[in-house]
Formats: C-alpha cells, structure tokens, sequence
C-alpha cells in the first residue's frame, strides 16, 4: 500500500498545512453531509418536523458524550506525531497498539452505559415529551454503535498523526454512501423513521472502525503500522497517551457541557424555536469543522516539530493557522448569512422556524472565526504537551462564564430572556477566551523555545566531544 504520509518538519509549512487539512476538511464535511441526510429523510420520508426534532434533540448530548471520550484521541495523536518527530519508530507502533485496545475498552464502558440511560439522559435535557420516545429509540442504537466509532476516531488520530489525511477521508466517503443508501431503504421502504436513520449510522460506523484497523495493519510502507503483538496497552505509552488525552477530552466535555444547558434553554422557547435551532445548528457544524480541521491539523504538525526540535516552524505553525481560520471564517460565515433564508429552508419550511432559525445563524456565523481562533490556540499547546492550560482556560471561559451568564442575568433580567442573547453567550466567551490564551502562549513559548535550545546546545555538546575522541 502506498504511502501518503507528510512529514512536517522540514519543507514549505504551509503548503504541507494545506495538503493536509484539505482531506481533514472533506471527512468532517462528509461526517455532517451525512448527518444532514439524517435530518432531511425523516423530515421529507419519515415523521417529518417531529422526527427531526427527536434527531436533532441528541445533538447536543451526543456531542457531550463522545467529545468526553473521544478527546483521549488527541493524546494518541500527539504521542505518536511526537515519536515521529523524534524518529522513534518503535514507540510510534507501541502508541497504535495501545490506542486501538484503548478505543475498544472506552467504547465498550460508554455503549454499556448509554444505552441503559439514553431515556433519563433526554429527561434531563428537558426534550419535549412528544418527541421523547423518538429521542429515545435513536440515542439508544446510537449508542450500540458507539465501539465502532471510538475505534474509528482513535484509528484515523493515528493515521492523522503519521501525516495521512487521506485514509480517514477515503473511509468516511466508503461509509457515507452506505449510509446515506440505508437510510432511504430503512426509511422508505421499511418504514423504520427515526430507527431507520440510527440504525444505518451504527452500521456505517462499523464498516469505518474495520476499514481503519486494515489501513493500519497494512500500513507497511508507512512510518509505522499496525502489528498483532503491539495490539496491548503498553504502561509508559498509555500514561503518555492519557496525560495529552484524559484533559483534552474533559476541555472537549467542558465545552459541550456549557452547550448542552443553552440547547436545553432553547427547548424551552417551544417546538417552532427547537425546529429553528436545530436547522441552524446543523449548517453552522459545516463552518465549525472547517475551522475545526485546522485545529486538527495543528495538533499534529506542532507535535511532530515538538519532537524534532524544530522552534521555527513552530511558529511559523501557530502564525499560518490563526491566518487561515480568520479568513476562511470571515468569508464562508458571511455567505452564510447572506444566504441564511435559503440554507436553512432545506430542513425547515414555516417561516417562523425560519426566522428562529435565522436568528441564530446571524449571530453564530458572523463571529466564529473567533471560534477557530480559540480552538488554534488550544490545539497549539496541546500539541506541545501542554494540555491543562487550554482545559483551565475552557473550563472558566466557555463553560463556566456561560452557565453564570444562563443562571443569572438571563434568567432573572425579562428584556434579556431572548433566544438572541442566548446564542449572543457563544462569541462573547470565545472572545474572552482568547484574551486569556494570549499571555499564556506568550509565555508557554518562551519556555519551550528555550528547552528546545538547551537540548540542541547538550545534543552538540555530546557530538563534539565524540569527534574529539
């Protein structure tokens, strides 16, 4: 099999910046394409409004749940990044092997468990009681097939790592089309309704899981590849994977945690609002991982450079991606928003949903390239092993201001209970985010720069006397 790995520490940086998230871009767009397919079969084939509001209810909770766990992810991608970096190709495989055990044993705890709470946890979330059983049935196979995708996402984080972003995306197109091809026939045909949709995304979740587990073990031309006697949880690799992951997923949980209340306040404004939400919600993701992929990108080219010691391209790394994402952001966001009426029509077609709908989107697109600012500079330092800084920082900026914000002055204040200030509690943080991060990176850097100087000057050292000798 043929190779498509980068290596990120030498060559034209943002060029190879662009290559890679390129197919990044691609997956995470298809991920949502399919996702919107969703929406749109049970809308126009299934239950219709109802049925995509119970889809729609999962959203947030299932956001909460797999960015929880799916976080350790991260861990595996700067472990094996940085192996590279450093050329240690035999950490590299160890770190794979361990990530794919690591992947089954969460996903196996979190389907147990989701499936056997699915209905409570939608209580909580104060889904609309008739929608709830809809709610219920697709939180519940989705659930069952959460394995396969834990092993996916730990899988393509270990690919991504090596420097290949195409895999991943050719497995996700592979697994979509499937997808998209049963729920019309479990739809349509069988009329499964919302059962139908869930039940074609665990199946095409499986086919992703064993189509990235052959990538890996036939790998063989890569850097590094899957072998049978590494499939084991090697001691010093999972403290290494688990010291990046564990905080980069309770950053990810800590973020969507603070979603899950304002989606939960946004139920309360009624069937027409949840509808406009949901809508809205579904098209903002498409600029969300657009900006979201260079934040992916990020992890993986500052941990390879971490590794090798390369200062320069580190910033170089940092300075490209905060570039990119404010332009990108700025104009994708703003076509959005011209065209808000016309997008947002593909999933709802009253024009009190619609202008629920438009509501937000205006708010939430003209401003998130913030967001992907926010999300560059938390990628950065988790890529040089940083990761408790960006989750301290998440916890009081995006979660814990927010939560104050719903409990206090939204709840109490009548003129500012509105669905406008509601999603006006998303830039806000994401700018205070950032102001925050600032000193922080100033600082970080300074320190990292000077380590890696000090370990260059030592390496020297060493070369030197071994001439001499």
């Amino acid at each position: 099999m043929r190779t498509r790995e980068i290596d990120f520490t030498n060559g034209n940086i943002f060029k190879k910046m662009i290559v890679f998230t390129i197919p990044l871009i691609l997956s995470t767009l298809l991920q949502l394409f399919y996702s919107s397919a969703d929406l749109f079969t049970v809308s126009n084939f299934g239950g219709g409004e109802n049925s995509m509001n119970a889809v729609g209810a999962n959203g947030s909770l299932i956001n909460l749940i797999v960015a929880l766990f799916t976080g350790l992810s991260v861990g595996a991608n700067v472990y094996i990044a940085n192996a590279r970096g450093r050329n240690d190709k035999k950490a590299a495989e160890r770190g794979i092997g361990t990530s794919i055990i690591l992947s089954i044993i969460v996903g196996v705890i979190v389907s147990i468990c989701g499936v056997f709470s699915a209905r409570q946890l939608l209580i909580l979330m104060e889904t609309p009681i008739h929608v709830l059983d809809k709610a219920t049935d697709y939180l519940t196979i989705y659930f069952i097939g959460i394995p396969f995708l834990m092993i996916y996402n730990y899988g393509s984080a270990c690919l991504r790592a090596l420097g290949d972003s195409r895999k991943p995306f050719y497995i996700l197109l592979a697994s979509g089309i499937f997808n998209i091809g049963c729920n019309f026939l479990f739809v349509i045909t069988f009329k499964l309704d919302v059962k139908g949709v869930a039940i074609s995304t665990a199946i095409s979740e499986a086919i992703s899981a064993i189509c990235v587990v052959l990538f890996l073990i036939f790998n063989k031309n890569g850097y590094a590849y899957l072998k049978f006697s590494n499939l084991k949880l090697y001691k010093k690799e999972l403290i290494q994977i688990l010291k990046v992951g564990a905080f980069s997923g309770l950053e990810s949980f800590i973020f969507s945690f603070a979603n899950v209340f304002i989606q939960r306040e946004a139920n309360t404004f009624g069937e027409v609002a949840m509808a406009g939400n949901t809508a809205s919600n579904n098209l903002e993701g498409y600029l969300y991982n657009i900006l979201n992929s260079f934040s992916v990108a990020v992890v993986a080219m500052v941990a390879q450079n971490y590794g090798a010691k390369n200062s320069k391209n580190l910033k170089k790394i940092l300075l490209y991606a905060i570039s990119t994402v404010t332009v990108i952001g700025l104009v994708i966001g703003g076509l959005m928003d011209i065209f808000s009426y016309q997008l947002l029509g593909i999933f709802v077609q009253t024009q009190e949903a619609l202008d629920m709908g438009r509501s937000r989107l205006l708010v939430i697109c003209s401003t998130y390239f913030l967001c992907g600012i926010m999300d560059t500079l938390s990628a950065y330092l988790r890529g040089l092993e940083h990761p408790i800084t960006p989750t301290v920082i998440t916890l009081f900026g995006a979660c814990v201001l927010r939560l104050v914000f719903i409990f206090t002055i939204f709840d109490t204040i009548p003129e500012i209970h509105t669905l406008s200030w509601l999603y006006a509690s998303f830039p806000i943080s994401w700018a205070v985010v950032i102001i925050i991060y600032i000193p922080f990176i100033i600082i970080i850097s300074k320190k990292v720069f000077k380590e890696i100087e000090l370990k260059k000057h030592i390496i020297g050292n060493r070369s030197e006397k071994s001439v001499a000798i």
